[in-house]
């Protein structure tokens, strides 16, 4: 008979948290929606006005040339690292060929969207999504010299931390020093064991974009994050 009434009572605590947790998580959908519909509005007043300089302060300004070869601002609201606080990846669908570039990344922290990545695009970096929560990021510094950054974000942080960083630099005639980066620590590696990290790592996911307009924006203050899905 305890044993049956411990039961129940443990039935009993585990749904009366499972309500309080949907309110909690709902506010904070509804606050970090309401942070990231501004940043939305943003991207979406620099495509109306064709690039404008007065709203070029607002965005990544890397965003500014793909603009003229958009099929249309994009976004994907989602709890990246499942800790309970949804990220925001905001991009464009590329024009006249299948896929699409994430232009900027943000997370809700403390009650205020904070920006995860800079200078996403062109040559600056990227942005590729990848299996376990890793966020891929590819660099260039000349023909010869190059690398990528395998970032992740841990749960509760406002900021990425580099899983492991990997760097190769060639000479120009065929040769190439390759390095791992972690935790600060640099280390020479041989070729093969730099294709054997970068595979690891190096594990892209199908995601799904939504089209943003002022529907969308709309939605996404109410806390609502799904919409119409963006084919490629």
């Amino acid at each position: 008979m305890k044993k049956l009434l411990s039961l129940i009572l443990s039935a009993v605590l585990i749904f009366s948290v499972f309500p309080s947790m949907n309110v909690e998580a709902a506010n904070t959908n509804k606050e970090a929606g309401k942070a990231y519909a501004d940043i939305i509005q943003n991207y979406l007043t620099a495509a109306e006005l064709d690039a404008d300089a007065e709203v070029s302060d607002k965005i990544n300004p890397e965003i500014l040339g793909g603009l003229y070869y958009s099929g249309g601002t994009m976004y994907r609201i989602m709890d990246y690292n499942n800790d309970g606080v949804p990220e925001l990846f905001i991009g464009l669908k590329s024009s006249g060929f299948d896929g699409g570039t994430i232009y900027d990344v943000y997370t809700f922290y403390k009650g205020k969207a904070v920006q995860l990545m800079t200078g996403i695009g062109y040559r600056a970096g990227s942005c590729i999504l990848c299996k376990n929560g890793i966020i891929k990021d590819i660099w260039a510094d000349g023909a010869t010299h190059s690398g990528v950054k395998f970032h992740k974000l841990p749960k509760n942080k406002n900021r990425l931390k580099t899983a492991i960083e990997l760097e190769v630099l060639g000479d120009g005639y065929g040769k190439a020093v390759y390095t791992k980066t972690v935790n600060g620590k640099a280390t020479k590696i041989s070729e093969k064991q730099y294709i054997k990290l970068y595979q690891k790592y190096d594990r892209p996911i199908k995601t799904t974009f939504y089209k943003a307009d002022s529907k969308a924006i709309s939605n996404i203050r109410n806390g609502s994050f799904t919409y119409d899905v963006v084919s490629f």
